[in-house]
């Protein structure tokens, strides 16, 4: 069978009057950007085509729930992201529950309404797109969200008449809004995204080992006393250099801690 029919065989087996199953193959075809495709054989088409053909014929036939096992992975990048926001307005469109497995993170934050994080079979955690990241519930989750991934430095929190994190290399006081139920002097992990970083005048002093323009913002990856690198997220209007020594501090209400052992984020 042609493309056309292949997306249409299930409106046939409905009985759907011809000139609706011509309609609507159509306008589907239009949303994957297939109508070219449709007289071909699906043997002419290639394997990103192939797949947008598959989810034509699944979404034609408007069903109330959708299972997709990475539907876009074969695509390049800039038709998945094109993909991304017809599959988000045909969510909106036709009101299916669309059940959607990715291991693309961004994927998972740009198009899902609720989130659940699996492991090795088990799930780590449900929510929302945003509870997921700025409330991650242990380490893993923490570091599978976000570009670039979490900083994660191990160290012990000291109250000190403040809290002061102490690491191997450096010392940070952070302003906690409360003592952290596990006490002072436990090691543990920070974590603290690369948004949180912040590259002033005041804090540890780093040196400034690479730099990643993105056009709208630049990363900054630089080290402190190792060769451990932590990654801050500035404006494209700063200039840094290669080399250059650099103070920093972290803005506390975006640092998370985990348990080194288990993973698990601590209060």
């Amino acid at each position: 069978m042609t493309v056309f029919e292949n997306i249409a065989f299930g409106l046939r087996v409905d009985s759907i009057p011809g000139t609706e199953v011509k309609e609507r193959v159509f306008r589907v075809a239009d949303t994957m950007k297939i109508t070219h495709l449709l007289s071909k054989k699906p043997a002419q088409c290639s394997g990103g085509e192939a797949q947008r053909i598959a989810l034509a014929r699944t979404i034609v036939t408007e069903p109330e729930v959708l299972l997709m096992d990475e539907p876009l992975s074969s695509l390049d990048a800039n038709l998945r992201v094109d993909m991304r926001t017809e599959l988000k307005r045909l969510h909106e469109e036709i009101k299916s529950t669309f059940l959607y497995v990715t291991h693309d993170q961004a994927e998972a934050m740009t198009m899902a309404d609720r989130i659940l994080v699996m492991e090795s079979g088990h799930v780590q955690q449900i929510g929302t797109p945003l509870e997921i990241y700025r409330n991650p519930i242990n380490q893993f989750v923490a570091t599978f969200f976000g570009q670039p991934t979490m900083n994660i430095l191990s160290g012990q929190v000291r109250e000190t008449g403040s809290f002061l994190f102490v690491t191997d290399h450096f010392e940070m006081n952070l302003s906690l809004p409360s003592a952290p139920s596990f006490g002072g002097g436990k090691r543990v992990h920070l974590g603290v995204r690369s948004e949180n970083v912040v590259i002033g005048d005041d804090g540890p002093e780093g040196r400034i080992k690479l730099i990643e323009p993105l056009g709208d913002e630049t990363l900054v990856f630089f080290s402190c006393g190792s060769e451990e690198l932590i990654v801050a997220k500035v404006s494209a209007e700063r200039v840094f250099r290669p080399g250059d020594p650099i103070r920093f501090c972290f803005n506390s209400p975006g640092v998370h801690f985990f348990d080194p052992e288990s993973g698990v984020r601590l209060t």
